[in-house]
């Protein structure tokens, strides 16, 4: 179960780091600082080959998003979820038509989702970052089909990386929605797309036996998580603990695009 760990990445220090990716995905859905699950794309991503990290992720991203619908359920906004989510899957179709294109192309996908993992990683942190210092942001039309093309984008980006959070929140942002339904309709478009993406990561080998190992021993990490951002909430500074873990997911992300480039030099 552990061969997808590279020899050169000490056994327990790769498994410290997936237990603290799955820690990091069940405290953000916890409700406290909800853009800490950002770091667990770059960290996985840097003990494990990154169609592995994709198939890892996918299914504790399902769990966490589990536990917030039920936490935030009953609280809808069913146009916006019906916007982003049929873009969402017209996203995820275009990201597996590129996934057939370069299927034959192993070492160039591979590189390819390594470099995108990390750059759209450090774009997202730097969009957070913006957001949490009162910056300007891009303004982004509150129309419907402002939705469509927010749901296509992030269908395609978070089929490839797992790391569009960024892009719905963005839109929703725009709607001026109450923070229940906010949230309520965020995490129910995140869990629809993160269970639409099965299939495609079924098809494509990102799913393995030896990920889902990995997995199924890092998942009851999730709640745990989730324990640790309510006892959090009222004690930790939300702030200060989400710029550590920029600061962290941007190195994490630089690690990743440096390696990519010095593969492709």
């Amino acid at each position: 179960m552990f061969d997808i760990i590279p020899a050169t990445i000490p056994l327990p220090v790769a498994l410290a780091a997936l237990i603290l990716a799955a820690i990091l995905i069940g405290v953000s859905k916890s409700g406290f600082a909800g853009s800490t699950a950002i770091l667990a794309v770059p960290l996985v991503a840097n003990v494990i080959p990154v169609k592995q990290t994709l198939g890892f992720l996918l299914p504790l991203l399902i769990l966490g998003d589990i536990a917030a619908v039920i936490q935030h359920r009953h609280h809808n906004s069913w146009p916006h979820f019906r916007w982003i989510t049929i873009g969402g899957v017209i996203g995820v179709i275009l990201a597996t038509l590129l996934l057939v294109i370069l299927v034959s192309h192993t070492q160039a996908l591979a590189l390819l989702l390594q470099f995108l993992v990390g750059l759209l990683c450090m774009i997202a942190v730097a969009f957070q970052f913006i957001r949490q210092m009162g910056g300007p942001l891009p303004h982004v039309p509150a129309s419907p089909k402002a939705g469509y093309a927010c749901g296509i984008l992030a269908g395609f980006v978070s089929t490839l990386t797992n790391a569009a959070g960024p892009i719905t929140t963005l839109y929703m942002l725009e709607q001026k929605l109450s923070k229940q339904i906010f949230t309520s309709t965020t995490v129910l478009i995140f869990l629809t797309l993160n269970l639409v993406k099965v299939p495609t990561y079924l098809a494509f080998g990102f799913i393995s036996f030896n990920a889902m190992w990995l997995t199924l021993i890092c998942l009851p990490a999730v709640p745990i998580g989730s324990l640790i951002g309510i006892w959090m909430h009222h004690r930790v500074p939300e702030k200060v603990f989400l710029y550590i873990i920029y600061l962290a997911t941007l190195a994490a992300s630089f690690s990743l695009l440096y390696k990519a480039i010095v593969s492709i030099l």
